[in-house]
């Protein structure tokens, strides 16, 4: 997320910060609300939240009582429907390593 908001403030600078505080509001409500994302239709287990112009993709973990930000995509990129396929969910966790994680309320 760190560079998504470096991205962002070198082409934008005078609405990075709005942006980024309105994304990680957004990010804050899923501490009491993990299920407001949509889950993927064919990978349930991982959930998709609309933030404009992005896509959060992040998985619940109840066991942890955690969230964990698995990828944020720009709607405007292309091939979004690989982003539901087996594949892409092999990859998304593959990468939980380096996955944001956020600790539900």
């Amino acid at each position: 997320m760190e560079a998504l908001i470096a991205w962002s403030a070198e082409r934008y600078p005078g609405l990075t910060e709005n942006f980024a505080t309105g994304l990680l509001d957004h990010l804050e409500l899923l501490r009491g609300f993990p299920r407001l994302g949509a889950p993927l239709r064919r990978r349930p287990a991982i959930r998709r939240l609309l933030h404009t112009p992005f896509y959060v993709y992040y998985r619940l973990d109840e066991e942890k009582r955690r969230i964990e930000i698995l990828r944020m995509w720009h709607v405007a990129r292309k091939h979004r429907r690989r982003l539901t396929d087996n594949s892409f969910a092999h990859r998304v966790e593959d990468q939980l390593g380096d996955a944001m994680q956020i600790q539900l309320l």
